[in-house]
C-alpha cells in the first residue's frame, strides 16, 4: 500500500500512503480511505492516536468517530497529504505513523523536498434547529468572515458550514424573510410533547419575533447550535375566578387582570389567546361550551366590549346561566366608593343617585350600561394597541389537579404569542377535547409562566345534627367580605372545602334550613383537614 504524509497545524505528521499528492478533499472519500487503512492496513491504533492528539483532552473518540474527525480535517484542509518522498527532512521522525514501512522502494528515485505551506486554514459551522431540536432546512443566512460576506442556505440537517478559510472569527445573520418564516411556520405548526431546548454552552436560544437574527459570533472549529423558538408567555389565573356554571369574572379577579397588564405591554405587538377551562361537574360537551363562553367573557372584559356584556343580560348563553341580579350585585360591591354609601340605603338607588341616573331602584338598561361601562374602564385592564385577541375553550380536558385547590380548574389562561405567525399550532376548532395536541404544545412552548391564584385563604364546612350524624346534600351560600357570594351543595358527608378565598369575615347560609352562621375567621390556605 502506498504512503502519504499528513501535516497537521500543530506540526504533527502521519504517514498514510506513498506516491502522489492527495488532491481529493471530499469528506466521504477521505473517511473511506481512512477506514480502509484501519481495516486492511492495521492502522486503527495510529488513527485513534492522531485523532486524539488533534481533538484535545477530554474527547471520548472511538474508531469511527476518529475517522470522521480526521476526514473533516482533511476535507477542510487542516491536514495536508504529502508524498513521503516529498516530505522535508524534519519528517525523519514523524509524530504519527500509519504505515511502519517508511523507506522508499528501491526503484523509486529520491525527489527533492518541496516547501510545505503552513497557512492556517479552518472552518465555521452552525446548526439551525427548532425548540425540539428538529432541523430547520432551507433557511437563507449571511456569514461574514475576514471582510467577506457569503450567502448560504441551511441543508437538510439544518447545517451551515464553510471550509478552507483563514479567518479567526465569523458572524452569522439570519434575515427574517420568506425562507425563515416558512421554516418556522412548518416547525412551530407541528405539535410537541417535549420540553424545549435551553441555552447551554454550545446552544443559543433565539426568539425571532419577526426580526432579523444576529449578529451571532462563531468561533473557528466550534459548531454552534441555534434553537429558534416562538416567543410565548403564559399568564394563568385560577381560584375565585368564576362561580360554578357561570361565566362572569368575579370582582376578586379584576385586580389580577390589572396585574397582567405588564405582560400585555411587554409582549405587544402579539396575538393573545384566551383559554377558558371548567371543572368536571356536568357533561364534557357542556363544559367545553362553558369554558369557551368564559374565555369570550374575559376577552370582552379585556377589550372593554360593553355591548357584548350587556347582551349577556338579555340572551340565554349556549352554556351556563344568563346574567342577572347576581352579576349586578357583584359589580356594585366592586365599586371603589362603596364605603361612602349611607348605612341602610338601597344599593341600586345609591348607585343611580351618585351617577346622575334616574333613581327608581330598578336595574334597567341605562343602569346596567352605566355599571358595566364603569367596571370595564376603571381598573386599567384594557389591552393596549397591537394586541389582537381570540378565545378558546378546553372544557374539563386539562385539569390542574386537586392539589391546586377548589376552583383551580375554573380558570383562564392568557397565552401571548409574540411572533407574526401568531398562534402556533393553530387551534383546529374553537374548543379542545381530551387527546388534542394543540393546548399541550402551547404549554410546552411557553418559556415564561406567571400564575396568580385569586384569594389566598380557605374555608371548610362540616354540617351535622345534634347526634353528630352528617347532614348531606344541603345547599349553602357563602357571602364573602366584599359581598360576593358562592353557592354550592355539601357532599354526602355534609362537607365542603372552599379554597382561594379573600381574608376577612364571611357568612354561611343554608337556605333550606333557614339558618345562617357568621364565620369570624377563615382558615389559612393549607390548614385544617
Amino acid at each position: 500500500m502506498a504512503s502519504l504524509v499528513f501535516e497537521g497545524p500543530a506540526g504533527g505528521f502521519v504517514l498514510v500512503q506513498r506516491r502522489a499528492l492527495v488532491t481529493e478533499t471530499n469528506e466521504r472519500t477521505m473517511a473511506a480511505w481512512l477506514r480502509e487503512s484501519a481495516t486492511f492496513g492495521g492502522q486503527a491504533p495510529a488513527i485513534l492516536e492522531l485523532a486524539r492528539a488533534h481533538s484535545g483532552p477530554g474527547q471520548d473518540l472511538d474508531l469511527e468517530r476518529a475517522i470522521g474527525f480526521l476526514a473533516r480535517m482533511l476535507a477542510c484542509g487542516q491536514l495536508v497529504a504529502v508524498r513521503l518522498d516529498d516530505a522535508p527532512r524534519q519528517l525523519d521522525a514523524p509524530k504519527h505513523v500509519l504505515l511502519s514501512d517508511l523507506a522508499p522502494e528501491p526503484h523509486e528515485p529520491p525527489i527533492s523536498a518541496p516547501t510545505i505551506a503552513r497557512e492556517a486554514v479552518t472552518w465555521f459551522e452552525a446548526w439551525l434547529v427548532d425548540g425540539a431540536d428538529a432541523p430547520l432546512p432551507g433557511v437563507e443566512v449571511t456569514l461574514e468572515h475576514g471582510g467577506v460576506e457569503q450567502r448560504l442556505v441551511s441543508d437538510a440537517s439544518g447545517r451551515i458550514r464553510i471550509d478552507r478559510v483563514t479567518s479567526r472569527a465569523a458572524t452569522l445573520r439570519i434575515p427574517y424573510g420568506d425562507t425563515l418564516a416558512a421554516a418556522l411556520d412548518r416547525a412551530w405548526s407541528a405539535p410537541t410533547a417535549v420540553a424545549p431546548l435551553v441555552a447551554s454552552g454550545d446552544t443559543l436560544v433565539v426568539h425571532p419575533r419577526g426580526r432579523d437574527v444576529g449578529p451571532i459570533a462563531l468561533a473557528p472549529e466550534v459548531p454552534r447550535r441555534l434553537s429558534l423558538q416562538p416567543f410565548v408567555v403564559l399568564g394563568r389565573l385560577s381560584g375565585m375566578l368564576f362561580d360554578s356554571d357561570r361565566s362572569f369574572p368575579l370582582p376578586l379577579s379584576h385586580a389580577a387582570f390589572a396585574e397582567m397588564r405588564v405582560l400585555y405591554e411587554r409582549c405587544a405587538p402579539c396575538r393573545l389567546l384566551v383559554v377558558g377551562h371548567a371543572d368536571p361537574e356536568g357533561k364534557a360537551a357542556y363544559n367545553e361550551t362553558l369554558s369557551l363562553d368564559r374565555a369570550h367573557s374575559v376577552m370582552q372584559y379585556l377589550t372593554d366590549d360593553v355591548e357584548a356584556w350587556l347582551d349577556r343580560f338579555t340572551r340565554d348563553p349556549p352554556a351556563g346561566k344568563r346574567w342577572g341580579d347576581r352579576e349586578v350585585q357583584h359589580m356594585l360591591h366592586a365599586l371603589p366608593d362603596l364605603a361612602s354609601r349611607p348605612s341602610g340605603q338601597d344599593l341600586v338607588r345609591w348607585f343611580q343617585e351618585t351617577r346622575g341616573l334616574v333613581v327608581d331602584g330598578i336595574v334597567g338598561a341605562n343602569t346596567r350600561r352605566a355599571l358595566v361601562t364603569e367596571i370595564m374602564t376603571r381598573d386599567g385592564t384594557t389591552l393596549p394597541p397591537g394586541v389582537e385577541a381570540q378565545a378558546h375553550g378546553c372544557g374539563e380536558a386539562f385539569p390542574l389537579g386537586e392539589a391546586d385547590g377548589q376552583g383551580a380548574d375554573r380558570r383562564v389562561e392568557l397565552f401571548f404569542f409574540g411572533d407574526p405567525l401568531g398562534v402556533r399550532p393553530s387551534p383546529l376548532a374553537f374548543t379542545s377535547a381530551v387527546g388534542s395536541t394543540e393546548y399541550p404544545s402551547w404549554l410546552w412552548r411557553a418559556h415564561e409562566t406567571y400564575a396568580r391564584v385569586i384569594g389566598d385563604q380557605s374555608l371548610e364546612i362540616l354540617l351535622h345534627d345534634d347526634a353528630g350524624a352528617p347532614i348531606p346534600d344541603i345547599e349553602f351560600t357563602v357571602t364573602l367580605p366584599a359581598g360576593a357570594t358562592i353557592e354550592g351543595k355539601l357532599d354526602a358527608r355534609g362537607h365542603v372545602r372552599l379554597d382561594s378565598l379573600p381574608a376577612g369575615n364571611c357568612r354561611v347560609d343554608f337556605p333550606t334550613l333557614r339558618q345562617g352562621f357568621a364565620v369570624h375567621s377563615i382558615t389559612p390556605l393549607g390548614a385544617g383537614a
